[in-house]
């Protein structure tokens, strides 16, 4: 089995809705904000799993 995964911020909607349309799974939001060009963000985790066998 393999894994991804993926870490965006909570301003960017665009990647969100790409990783989700791609199999991706929301794992976890941070609990700590940041400050980052003016604006209080939050990591968010997405992971997509390959259950192939092979």
């Amino acid at each position: 089995m393999k894994e991804v995964k993926a870490r965006i911020t909570t301003n960017n909607m665009a990647s969100q809705k790409v990783l989700e349309q791609n199999g991706f799974e929301h794992i976890e939001t941070s609990d700590k904000e940041f400050e980052m060009n003016g604006q209080m963000l939050k990591f968010i985790t997405y992971k997509w799993t390959n259950k192939s066998l092979f």
